[in-house]
């Protein structure tokens, strides 16, 4: 009995395992890959090199200034490494529907839908399959995108502090891979890429968007907005603040999505 079961489980994990590498494959392979992860590269640069100029520009206005006030002068940390991953959170709002679309719309599209739920395996199977790819792609962004905070570790003095540096990269990732989930359940209602795309990228700006009257409500609704919104929760970790409810909240919203 025991040895039927794990023989199973081997069989429904190699399902999966199957089932990303043919949604991984088809994704690198693809001009919507290529240009993808490049874009993203190039976006970022452009965000990061500019927010250096800035700070750089703001260092010698604080040199130049005839009163300086210790408190008052630029942190790298807030100006360059929070402002970049702030710039691309909002950014990812319409980048990772991108990812998302065709995993379930596609296979709509070219007719193997059908197929692959009346084939052996397991429902389990196929979403963990999915997710793991959706997974793997969203993961090789924040690397990508993790690069260039690296160069202020590396090359600035003072360097940054080591746990507010983790701190943000963690909380980027945990935010890009919550909203990857939620617009990858949204797509699963549609039978075309496009519209599970355009779907996507409204979710996620209604989601993204949660936080904006924060400051404008009553205490009761301020508190109900810093529950739910996944930006508040991602800014509090770029502010290297790390609590049990934020990791909480990220995992639950991306294992109910």
């Amino acid at each position: 009995m025991k040895s039927a079961m794990k023989r199973g489980m081997r069989l429904e994990m190699a399902a999966a395992l199957a089932i990303a590498r043919r949604e991984l494959y088809s994704f690198f392979v693809t001009p919507l890959g290529v240009v993808l992860l490049t874009g993203v590269v190039l976006l970022t640069e452009y965000f990061f090199f500019n927010l250096l100029y800035l700070f750089n520009q703001a260092l010698r206005a604080f040199a130049a200034a005839p009163v300086r006030l210790p408190n008052r002068a630029p942190d790298l940390q807030p100006f360059i490494i929070a402002g970049l991953y702030e710039t691309i959170m909002l950014l990812f709002v319409f980048i990772l529907p991108l990812l998302s679309m065709r995993l379930f719309a596609h296979e709509h599209r070219r007719g193997t839908a059908e197929l692959l739920l009346t084939s052996p395996v397991s429902a389990v199977a196929i979403v963990v399959g999915k997710f793991g790819a959706l997974f793997v792609k969203v993961s090789i962004l924040n690397v990508l995108i993790f690069l260039f905070p690296t160069i202020t570790w590396v090359y600035a003095a003072p360097r940054p502090e080591f746990a507010i540096f983790v701190n943000a990269a963690l909380g980027f990732w945990l935010y890009s891979i919550a909203l990857a989930s939620i617009s990858a359940f949204v797509s699963v209602f549609f039978r075309d890429e496009l519209s599970a795309g355009v779907a996507g990228v409204v979710v996620l700006f209604l989601v993204y968007l949660m936080y904006v009257p924060l400051e404008s409500v009553s205490p009761f609704w301020s508190g109900v907005i810093e529950t739910l919104s996944p930006v508040v929760r991602a800014r509090d970790f770029l502010s290297g603040v790390l609590q049990l409810s934020h990791l909480v909240y990220f995992i639950s919203a991306i294992c109910i999505s």
